[in-house]
């Protein structure tokens, strides 16, 4: 029988565990913890001081520091982190979740770490950032999706797709009535593209988002003009409870991305609810959605019309398919599975 254990999970300090709003890579954190914790493991959270945690929860800020400073400012990240490595000794494992910034505090304490990375990989060799994969090759790696780490292959000991727990998630068997988009609003996202398609097919749109400073220009430039239309019912930041509703009486959800989006747990949401997904074909879509049984997946350069062209046959997409996708490859109990496996290989 396998010996429990005693395990670090090292949060970022943007939102708080789990967020009160917006927050995948905060949301994920959260799962594994109270999951790790329900099988009989020691964990010791650390995180925001407001943080709702079955776990040990240890903290160095009181509140998030999402707004408070830049995102570019890792100081008290590693104020986190720092913390983290001061009580190595009383961890078989750690487990980071801030990109590449434990790496140089993992080298020096005998207590073994793995770094699941949540973000977008930098892929110029000349950058600062990923001087630091190059400096720290023997860091154990981990990705949430293969085209994550398609220009780093050699840098990765595994893939661990995110999960989400279905309990949370009302199944909806009945068509929904209207396109949902959710998300950070900005280019990348696809937030225009979203209300393009909606105007085309002249169907209603709920578009739900959270707005950040640096994008405050394309909002108003570009979106603002575009929402005032009866067919577009702008939401603004949810709720989970509420986004959930949303989901669930949708009929499809729009995920028009224009980054390779290291996973999305938008689409494995939506198709938690039993709501296809209609998406461009970048990043990790094609690991996440099932062309033609979960949702569609469109070329990006076919753009709005082919967006919309795939919207017209979303008919064809049974539901109870897109539910089946996340029971069999996206749960909470899936991931803790395969993170488990690599904790106990590492240590």
């Amino acid at each position: 029988m396998l010996k429990k254990l005693r395990i670090a999970q090292i949060a970022p300090i943007w939102n708080s565990i789990p967020p009160k709003h917006y927050g995948g890579i905060e949301r994920v954190v959260s799962e594994l913890t109270e999951e790790l914790i329900r099988r009989g493991h020691d964990v010791t959270l650390f995180a925001t001081k407001d943080s709702k945690t079955s776990a040990k929860l240890v903290s160095v800020v009181s509140a998030p520091m999402s707004g408070k400073i830049p995102w570019s400012n890792p100081a008290y990240t590693l104020f986190n982190i720092v913390k983290a490595y001061k009580m190595a000794k009383d961890f078989d494992i750690i487990h980071s979740h801030t990109d590449f910034w434990a790496f140089p505090l993992a080298t020096l304490v005998s207590t073994p770490t793995v770094h699941t990375l949540h973000n977008k990989l930098p892929f110029d060799k000349e950058s600062s950032d990923y001087q630091f994969y190059l400096r720290y090759p023997e860091q154990k790696l981990i990705s949430i999706s293969n085209n994550q780490r398609r220009h780093m292959h050699e840098n990765f000991i595994a893939t661990v797709y995110n999960g989400v727990d279905t309990n949370n998630f009302s199944f909806s068997g009945k068509k929904g009535t209207y396109l949902y988009w959710t998300g950070r609003i900005n280019h990348s996202k696809g937030a225009k593209d979203a209300i393009l398609v909606a105007k085309k097919l002249g169907l209603p749109l709920v578009f739900a988002g959270a707005h950040k400073e640096d994008n405050l220009k394309f909002y108003e430039e570009e979106l603002q003009p575009l929402l005032n239309d009866p067919l577009i019912t702008e939401v603004g930041t949810l709720t989970v409870e509420k986004e959930h509703y949303y989901y669930e009486n949708a009929l499809c959800t729009l995920v028009p991305i224009h980054w390779d989006e290291p996973f999305g747990l938008v689409m494995t949401e939506s198709m938690a609810s039993g709501t296809p997904v209609v998406a461009y074909d970048r990043g990790s879509v094609s690991e996440i959605v099932a062309d033609g049984k979960t949702g569609f997946i469109v070329k990006e350069e076919a753009g709005v019309d082919g967006l919309a062209a795939a919207v017209k046959k979303i008919d064809q997409i049974k539901r109870e398919e897109c539910r089946k996708q996340v029971e069999e490859h996206f749960t909470i109990s899936k991931m803790v599975d395969n993170y488990l496996e690599i904790y106990y290989k590492s240590i």
